[in-house]
């Protein structure tokens, strides 16, 4: 198959996945929708008790520590099994053939896949969680006569969309974005158990990059705490800024080096298999 672009065909592609796999979509969103209403309602608690104009009122508030993690995971694992799903077609041989006979280029069977995975998918899972949260935090703030209240600083039933960009959130969409490139690779190179082999690589990976990041870490800050006889002591200020900095360094690396490279590789290993 030439490798050329025909958008056409890229529109078919994503018609044949909805096609083949709406039935798993649909039952995807209901357990979602579900497994999220349970968590949120194990995680809610009861508070204190007060009285507003004579009327008795129960404080209960849901811990809004929970929504930032519930978000991120489903956000990863959902990415995952998506991918593992859209690329199953080249992670063994006789899957293989079938999806390398598909009357489409591989670069045109690779951007339906990447389309799919980082446009399609967060923003389904987006509308998913937003609307389930604020359903959910509506619920506890009219129905269960919920007040909004602060628990250590921290106003509690709040929708988690209000407060989503007061978290990391450049640092999970760099994080996402590097591990589903990197699934993309593990779903086309690995012949068998493709989908474990990349998790557990890309766990691997994870670790090795901690330990190195604080390896590299330490000898930045060492010699500022311990100098030498001729070093110069940095003050607090200075120190802070160097960590940021540190940091801001591997975000963008995250966020722009690694996922192209990622992309560029899984091209290759697609090109390969087809040839």
């Amino acid at each position: 198959m030439e490798n050329k672009l025909n958008f056409r065909k890229v529109v078919l592609l994503l018609k044949s996945y909805w096609i083949e796999g709406k039935k798993l979509i649909f039952m995807g969103i209901g357990a979602t929708i579900c497994l999220l209403i349970f968590l949120y309602y194990i995680n809610t608690g009861k508070g204190q008790t007060t009285y507003i104009n004579g009327s008795k009122i129960d404080i209960i508030f849901l811990n809004s520590g929970i929504q930032p993690m519930l978000f991120i995971y489903g956000l990863f694992i959902g990415g995952i099994l998506i991918v593992s799903y859209i690329f199953k077609n080249y992670s063994n041989k006789s899957n293989a053939t079938g999806g390398l006979l598909i009357p489409a280029s591989y670069f045109e069977k690779l951007l339906a896949g990447l389309i799919i995975c980082f446009i399609l998918f967060p923003l389904v899972y987006c509308i998913i969680y937003f609307t389930t949260d604020y359903g959910y935090i509506s619920y506890l703030n009219f129905f269960q006569k919920s007040l909004y209240i602060k628990v250590n600083g921290i106003k509690q039933n709040v929708p988690f969309i209000n407060n989503i960009f007061n978290n990391p959130f450049k640092q999970f969409l760099g994080a996402f974005l590097c591990y589903q490139t990197f699934t993309i690779i593990g779903m086309i190179h690995f012949q068998k158990q493709a989908l474990l082999n990349t998790v557990a690589i890309g766990i691997v990976s994870i670790l090795a990059f901690i330990f190195i990041n604080l390896g590299l870490f330490k000898a930045l800050i060492d010699p500022i705490f311990n100098p030498m006889p001729i070093g110069i002591r940095i003050g607090g200020e200075k120190v802070q800024n160097l960590i940021n900095n540190f940091g801001a360094i591997f975000i963008n690396i995250f966020l722009f080096v690694l996922p192209p490279i990622f992309i560029i590789t899984a091209y290759f290993k697609l090109k390969e298999k087809q040839v």
